[in-house]
């Protein structure tokens, strides 16, 4: 069995960087973007529910959303690699998308 790993995906926050490190589970990573968006949401529903100042957590809003894009880029790149050498039918136009008997 192949194990899908992440690569090293940097972001920045206000100036200062982050980074999701190579070589994590892409399960992992896919369960941790999942989690943080459930934070995501959990914060939106706070933010509706009072209409007061609010600056703090929208900008909590905007470090999970970057974390998520960073996690997310981390997967993708390495589930490319491996849909590149998975063996492809040479004549398709698109990547798997037809069959040769």
């Amino acid at each position: 069995m192949t194990a899908f790993v992440t690569r090293t995906q940097a972001f920045l926050v206000s100036g200062v960087a982050l980074q999701v490190n190579q070589g994590t589970s892409c399960y992992l990573a896919i369960e941790a973007a999942s989690t943080i968006l459930s934070g995501v949401n959990a914060m939106l529903a706070g933010l509706v529910d009072a209409a007061q100042d609010n600056a703090n957590e929208v900008y909590a809003i905007r470090v999970l959303t970057q974390q998520c894009e960073a996690l997310i880029d981390a997967v993708a790149g390495s589930i490319r690699e491996a849909e590149d050498l998975a063996p492809q039918n040479q004549p398709s136009p698109v990547r798997g998308a037809e069959v040769s008997q």
